[in-house]
């Protein structure tokens, strides 16, 4: 069985693991010098980051658990009231990672995470979420496009010696009524 909850400041070694499994599985291949990506990791990934984000109060972990093995599968992590030049809306939070053992892909695991993103951005009044998503990474476009997203725009990220392209993709979570006159 499969339980997700609110990661706590005792969850810091757990994410970090599965931050640094996860990334290394789904994006080693594309690393060139293989020093980059494993510095990336140490410090993207470090238990001490991962508890500094952890105790800010702008950011929110969620962390999903096989409660049969009480093994760490899953995390998404949230920065709430995180504004985006991309979008005209004000009140806006980025959704930064949902990340997912491989074993695990298709159990949901990722758009139950994504849900929880979602209500609780809803549930502080945000009106949009947004995000930045390797463009190459085909799977993880499509999950995107199924909960609704829309690409807004482009964005570019540098590890080592390598940019990535990414899509930034948007979601509306208030729908304002349409006035009649």
């Amino acid at each position: 069985m499969i339980t997700i909850r609110i990661a706590n400041t005792g969850d810091a070694e757990s994410i970090s693991s599965l931050g640094k499994a996860t990334f290394d599985v789904y994006y080693r291949h594309l690393f060139k010098n293989e020093e980059d990506i494993d510095a990336y990791m140490k410090n993207a990934f470090g238990v001490q980051k991962i508890y500094n984000s952890l105790v800010n109060k702008e950011n929110q972990y969620w962390i999903a658990e096989d409660t049969i093995s009480n093994i760490a599968l899953g995390y998404a992590k949230l920065q709430l009231n995180a504004s985006s030049e991309l979008t005209k809306y004000c009140n806006v939070s980025k959704l930064q990672r949902i990340y997912v053992l491989p074993s695990f892909v298709s159990e949901g695991v990722g758009a139950k995470l994504e849900k929880l993103v979602v209500d609780k951005v809803k549930s502080i009044g945000n009106e949009y979420l947004w995000l930045s998503t390797l463009k190459s990474n085909k799977r993880t476009l499509k999950f995107y496009e199924r909960e609704g997203y829309d690409i807004i725009g482009e964005d570019f990220f540098t590890i080592g010696s390598q940019t990535f392209e990414h899509w930034v993709y948007g979601k509306t979570l208030v729908k304002y009524p349409v006035k009649n006159y």
